[in-house]
């Protein structure tokens, strides 16, 4: 794999990272936030949680491959 092809896969992560911290903080901001004590609402706050676990996995994943070829690159 040629460096340019790296530093693409590495712009690629960091895009994907800053997407995936914004949908983090949309979904953290609109259900911590009391808008509504009705039930409902409540159940929007349970309802989020396995999807923002998911979301910081991914986060995770992107940083740890990013990362890596980070180091990839200084080591050629």
């Amino acid at each position: 794999m040629s460096s340019s092809e790296i530093e693409q896969y590495k712009e690629l992560l960091t895009q994907t990272i800053s997407q995936l911290d914004s949908l983090i903080y949309e979904i953290e901001d609109y259900t911590l936030t009391p808008r509504s004590h009705e039930p409902d609402f409540q159940d929007l706050k349970f309802d989020a949680i396995p999807i923002l676990r998911k979301l910081k996995d991914a986060r995770k994943y992107a940083q740890q491959s990013k990362a890596h070829y980070g180091t990839i690159k200084k080591t050629r």
